[in-house]
């Protein structure tokens, strides 16, 4: 009787011959033979030699005197097949009743294959009738597309080649990921469970919005799904239970933008956009959408037309002065009674929404902050470190003054409240007969950097009761800019010079000029 699968299996082996790949021949049941087939192991001098792997891969051979281009393959060799950690393919060889083969084909066993095998054997799992996967077969087809070209070696090994591509490590890796991850796009898991009140439904709706961290939850069972289809056999089967969803994530990135009306320039910030997956099976009264941003956590009711915020300044929280300063225009806004905002949102992939609601609360504190907000922006783009420079709400506070004085003098803006006190140490002290020039280094951090101005001053000086002298300033002149990162040194030498070329302009004998700070 012919034997046209042993014709098959030799006709492979000669091929591989032709070129120097090892067929490793293994009996492995009663359903066929499989190969093991080794390349020479041949060096790439671009790689390093321990970074490279020997190929080698898995082949089916099949051998037939028919052309239906079709052949039935078992469940269980092709799942051998999927799950090999190397390529494997299978080869039909088309006798037509002849002695010597007539046609060559090969079909990669690919993500394609892969995904139609694993759901069909799923299918039957599911089915409630016995697997025995060494019986259930899927035909297997193969045409023009998978046809050896020449029935000789090269071609052969060409071929194998083509489809394990350039680097046969990435191969056998993203092989893997697809076999351990095809039918889990939409989740491995389908979970079923019960919140008993109002109270608890709430707070499952803060859980997968990452505003809350548990609930409380009833009758939760969790069956594995794949290809959407679901175990009959739950993997967690109990009656309570704390569903925590760690790491939620945003569904997307945009902007926010708040005008008090259509006409005031608005306030935009960077935020994200969080949408419960429950919003599509609760009644609309409980439905929520959370925006985040830096400083902010707004949490609206889309279908009441209620809207709750949060801020928090604290922790650490540092911005671009700018930023800040816009933070906290925002925050006086939306904690002064009476206001009516108008926000536009902007997420890529969504409708842009527009809506209005109005302020109740009263927190005058903001005004201070605003005012110190705007005093650092001032001198932030003044020093030109409004895109580097960032503050938090803290820094503000702490150095206030400073940063209010600075700001105040290079605008030129300042009263008879702005005078200087000092000492001469040298014998004779001033000659108020003549004018009075005071050189000197006005500074301030400002968070991340601190800057300070070299200014030439100019008044009415008087002497006090304690034998100092009082300059009430009249005018100022910027003679210098300095800007450091917080935590780097003053490169004194540099500091004096730039106060000496400053003197020299005044070394005259009608100017007396005296020098403070350094």
């Amino acid at each position: 009787m012919r034997n046209v699968g042993a014709k098959g299996e030799a006709v492979f082996c000669n091929l591989c011959g032709d070129v120097d790949l090892r067929p490793n021949l293994a009996r492995v049941d009663k359903t066929g033979w499989d190969f093991f087939v080794e390349f020479p192991y041949e060096i790439d001098p671009s790689i390093p030699a321990d970074m490279q792997v020997p190929i080698e891969c898995r082949i089916q051979v099949k051998a037939t005197d028919k052309r239906h281009r079709k052949v039935p393959i078992t469940l269980s060799n092709l799942w051998r097949l999927i799950n090999a950690q190397m390529p494997a393919f299978i080869a039909f060889f088309e006798f037509d009743g002849q002695t010597n083969v007539q046609n060559g084909f090969m079909v990669h066993v690919d993500n394609n294959l892969i995904g139609k095998v694993l759901k069909r054997m799923r299918e039957i799992e599911e089915s409630g009738n016995p697997c025995n996967f060494n019986k259930r077969t899927i035909s297997v087809y193969y045409d023009d597309t998978d046809r050896l070209q020449s029935l000789d070696g090269k071609c052969l090994k060409e071929t194998i080649l083509h489809h394990i591509g350039k680097d046969y490590i990435t191969y056998v890796r993203d092989k893997r990921e697809y076999v351990q991850s095809t039918g889990f796009e939409d989740g491995s898991a389908q979970i079923n469970f019960t919140v008993e009140g109002e109270e608890d439904l709430e707070r499952l709706i803060n859980v997968s919005l990452g505003i809350e961290n548990e609930v409380k939850i009833t009758s939760l069972s969790a069956v594995h799904c794949r290809f959407g289809i679901r175990s009959h056999k739950p993997f967690i089967n109990q009656d309570t239970g704390k569903l925590q969803m760690p790491n939620v994530e945003p569904i997307t990135y945009g902007k926010i933008c708040v005008k008090l009306d259509k006409l005031s320039p608005d306030l935009s910030f960077d935020c994200k956009l969080y949408n419960s997956p429950f919003n599509a099976m609760i009644p609309d009264k409980f439905k929520k959408i959370r925006i985040q941003g830096l400083f902010f956590d707004w949490i609206f009711y889309p279908y009441t037309g209620k809207m709750t915020y949060s801020y928090y300044f604290g922790g650490g929280l540092k911005l671009r002065i700018p930023a800040l300063r816009d933070a906290i225009k925002l925050m006086s806004i939306l904690t002064a009674p009476g206001n009516r905002l108008h926000v536009e949102a902007d997420f890529p992939g969504y409708l842009k929404q527009g809506f209005s609601f109005s302020t109740h609360q009263s927190n005058p504190d903001w005004g201070q902050a605003l005012g110190l907000a705007e005093s650092a922006a001032h001198l932030a783009f003044f020093f030109e470190i409004a895109n580097q420079a960032e503050v938090g709400i803290d820094d503000l506070r702490k150095y206030g003054s400073a940063i209010n004085l600075l700001s105040e003098v290079i605008k030129n803006r300042y009263d008879d409240a702005f005078m200087i006190e000092f000492e001469i140490v040298e014998e004779g002290g001033l000659d108020l007969d003549k004018e009075v020039v005071v050189v000197m280094l006005l500074s301030t951090p400002l968070g991340s950097h601190a800057v300070g101005a070299i200014l030439t001053c100019s008044g009415i000086v008087n002497i006090t009761d304690g034998g100092k002298y009082r300059m009430v300033i009249r005018q100022t002149t910027m003679d210098g800019k300095l800007v450091v990162r917080t935590g780097e040194s003053v490169d004194k030498e540099t500091l004096i010079r730039k106060f000496e070329a400053v003197e020299e302009r005044y070394s005259t004998d009608s100017f007396q000029v005296v020098r403070i700070g350094e």
